[in-house]
């Protein structure tokens, strides 16, 4: 039989796209793929064609491009064509500057004060343009949290090079978290919370808090070979300090008389029986 006229059932269409059913038929509800065959109510068919397009949408999808504005570029024969659209034209350089002026609001406001219409407004657009390259705010902040995570730590980055021993830079992490980055407990809060069925967004995720937790096991691994921490599973602690400063919120709200020295050292007490 000829391959561009056999038939596919969707767990064959899943295998070959490397999407899985719910994502097809989203694009398929938006008007991004074909109709399929149906010879029952339950009973669908589909095609090379079907192959060809969901892969040319996931091309552009990885490229950044809404699926709105995917939908503005198909032309009348069904076949994607991105220079039909001014807008689809010029919506990289546009994502970009989105991207840039959100990292610097999310990195000086944390992400429950970032506001879309702030963004919006210091990129020179309405919030409504905005949507139209991010679904929410979420998806927004997830994209551009790698840039985000870099713009808040550099001035971390710069305290620590003198910082040698390993303990004292884990230490000076959190002092300067707490001080002076208190919005990165506020991005935590909210990392943890992000479950999306968009398996981009969870391997977003999940790329994200390896960023975050990089530096903690490294500092934890040279503790242990210098004999300073006992041997531990590096991960496990490395997760258990995260969730100190995050707890840190908790106790700084209800606490009036809280002082983040004494926070510190009872930490460091409690960890490395400083």
């Amino acid at each position: 039989m000829d391959e561009k006229r056999r038939l596919l059932r969707m767990k064959e269409l899943e295998e070959l796209t490397g999407l899985n059913r719910r994502i097809i038929h989203y694009y398929m509800n938006e008007g991004l793929l074909s109709p399929p065959l149906r010879t029952g109510k339950t009973m669908a068919y589909y095609s090379k064609i079907h192959v060809d397009e969901i892969k040319q949408v996931k091309e552009l999808r990885e490229q950044g491009y809404p699926v709105s504005l995917i939908k503005k570029g198909i032309g009348k024969k069904g076949e994607l064509d991105i220079e039909a659209s001014e807008d689809v034209a010029n919506a990289g350089s546009r994502r970009e500057q989105i991207i840039d002026k959100a990292v610097e609001i999310f990195a000086r406001d944390g992400y429950h004060q970032a506001k879309i219409g702030t963004i919006a407004q210091e990129v020179g657009v309405v919030p409504s343009t905005l949507y139209l390259y991010f679904p929410n705010k979420k998806a927004l902040f997830m994209e551009c949290m790698n840039k985000v995570y870099y713009a808040m730590f550099k001035d971390v980055n710069e305290e620590l090079w003198n910082a040698k021993q390993p303990i004292e830079r884990l230490h000076k992490r959190g002092e300067m978290v707490l001080r002076s980055h208190t919005q990165f407990i506020d991005i935590l809060q909210v990392l943890r919370q992000t479950f999306n069925d968009d398996p981009r967004m969870e391997a977003k995720r999940k790329e994200i808090y390896d960023l975050i937790l990089y530096p903690l096991k490294r500092d934890i691994e040279r503790a242990i070979e210098e004999g300073i921490l006992p041997p531990l599973n590096v991960t496990i602690v490395s997760y258990i300090i995260l969730g100190i400063v995050e707890t840190a919120q908790v106790y700084f709200s209800l606490e009036k008389d809280a002082s983040v020295d004494e926070f510190m050292d009872t930490v460091d007490g409690l960890l490395y029986h400083r």
